[in-house]
C-alpha cells in the first residue's frame, strides 16, 4: 500500500532503499496526519526524514494527496521545478513559518505560462503544478551552450 502512496517519493530518489525502509518504519499508519494543514505535515515529516528535502516535500506531498489536504503554494524544491521558475522568470519567496520552504505563487505561475503561450495546467493544487512545471522544463530545447531556453510558442 505505502509503495502506491508514495510512487512519486520513491521514484525520485537515489537512496530507494533507505526510503522504503523510513516509509516501512515510520509512515505505515497515516491516520494522524489527517486534518493537519500541509506545513504541520511538513514539520512533521522533516523530523523524521533524514535523505534531504526533496524527499521531506514528496513523503509530505504524498500525505496530503492521500488525505485530501490543498497545497496552495508552488513549492519549489528539486532542480526541476527550480530551473522552470527561473526561465518563466518567477521568483520564489520564503516561507513565513518556514525560511527553508520556497515558493511561488500559482497566480503568478499562471500569468507567466499564459505570456509565454504555454499550456496552462487546470488545477488549483500547488503539488500539481510542480509536477507540472518539472515535467515541462524536462521537454525544452537547449542552446549551444546546453543551455535551456523557452521556443517562442505560438499565439492560439
Amino acid at each position: 500500500m505505502s509503495h502506491l502512496i508514495f510512487h512519486e517519493a520513491i521514484s525520485h530518489s537515489r537512496k530507494g532503499t533507505e526510503l522504503k525502509e523510513l516509509l516501512a518504519r515510520e509512515f505505515k499508519d497515516l491516520r494522524p496526519y489527517s486534518g493537519l494543514s500541509f506545513y504541520d505535515i511538513f514539520q512533521r515529516v522533516s523530523t523524521l526524514c533524514t535523505l534531504g528535502p526533496l524527499h521531506v516535500y514528496d513523503i509530505t506531498a504524498a500525505i496530503c494527496r492521500c488525505h485530501r489536504i490543498h497545497i496552495d503554494k508552488i513549492y519549489i524544491v528539486g532542480n526541476g521545478p527550480k530551473i522552470a521558475a527561473g526561465l518563466l522568470h518567477l521568483k520564489t519567496k520564503a516561507d513565513v513559518k518556514d525560511k527553508r520552504l520556497r515558493y511561488i505563487e500559482m497566480s503568478d505561475t499562471i500569468r507567466a505560462l499564459t505570456k509565454h503561450n504555454i499550456p496552462v495546467l487546470h488545477s488549483t493544487n500547488g503539488d500539481d503544478f510542480e509536477s507540472y512545471l518539472c515535467k515541462w522544463q524536462s521537454t525544452l530545447p537547449r542552446d549551444k551552450n546546453n543551455k535551456k531556453y523557452i521556443p517562442v510558442y505560438p499565439k492560439k
